[in-house]
């Protein structure tokens, strides 16, 4: 990121905090009453996004494992549905 640009980011980060500094907090999901007939729907949403984390842990394990046996990013984004490019910048190790 150039100079410029952490300028940029910079006003616009102090011109949001003064927009949004004075409005009341919006109340949260947690301090909203939830009606008893999507209670059951919301617990459901949250075991399901619990799965999605778990298989997204897993995933990210197996692709790691086969680049390392030699699996290409083409390889692995075919069984995925993705592009080459796209696997690579998804599971790629940052360092």
């Amino acid at each position: 990121m150039g100079r410029a640009s952490r300028r940029r980011s910079a006003q616009r980060a102090s011109v949001t905090a003064k927009v949004f500094s004075s409005a009341p907090r919006p109340r949260t999901a947690r301090s909203l009453p939830v009606p008893w007939p999507l209670r059951e729907g919301l617990e459901q949403l949250g075991a399901l996004q619990q799965t999605r984390a778990e298989l997204d842990g897993s995933i990210t394990a197996l692709v790691h494992a086969l680049t390392a046996q030699g699996a290409s990013w083409g390889d692995v984004g075919r069984a995925l549905g993705l592009t080459r490019q796209g696997a690579g910048q998804r599971y790629a190790t940052r360092g």
